[in-house]
């Protein structure tokens, strides 16, 4: 009877644990990782060129863990450079802006991304590359360079801005 107590609590405890997941990456020691697929609030969005998911996006969501909040006072910031590709010419180096909340573990990524400003032929100037503006002390990221969104595309634009509301479900608003 002992043995089948055992067995079960052994059991129980493994069940219990394996829920939780942990990675080895390249020989390092054994992380744990608190992020999950169902703390990003969306994976991809309507035009579906990034996949905010992806096992590869879920390791640097949790390495940011690490990191000191530097966005919306308690907030981490995390910004992460994509090649993307639509099938329509040439790949576009881009930008995703991501905001972290290390308190929840929850993960919200802007739609909008941000390339480099181009020229007439709409060829990326390699000397003017995007920006992504935000602070510690403030709830808003603004953006510089050429946009891409399913619907709103934007070329050479300087400060196009958006505020981040955890409590509105589409979490960031286009600051007009």
């Amino acid at each position: 009877m002992k043995c089948i107590k055992k067995a079960l609590l052994l059991s129980f405890f493994i069940s219990l644990t394996s829920s939780y997941t942990f990675s080895k990456t390249n020989g390092e020691n054994i992380e744990y990782t608190v992020i999950t697929h169902e703390s990003i609030t969306q994976c991809e969005f309507e035009q579906g060129y990034f996949n905010f998911c992806s096992n590869e996006n879920l390791k640097l969501y949790n390495k940011a863990l690490s990191k000191q909040e530097n966005f919306s006072r308690n907030k981490i910031a995390l910004i992460i450079d994509h090649e993307r590709d639509t099938g329509k010419g040439r790949p576009r180096k881009v930008k995703y802006f991501i905001v972290i909340d290390p308190k929840t573990k929850k993960v919200y990524p802007l739609e909008q991304s941000i390339g480099y400003f181009v020229n007439d032929r709409l060829e990326e100037i390699v000397s003017e590359p995007p920006t992504i503006k935000f602070n510690k002390n403030s709830n808003k990221v603004c953006l510089s360079g050429t946009t891409f969104l399913y619907k709103d595309n934007n070329i050479n634009v300087k400060n196009e801005c958006y505020v981040f509301d955890i409590n509105d479900h589409k979490y960031f608003k286009k600051y007009k």
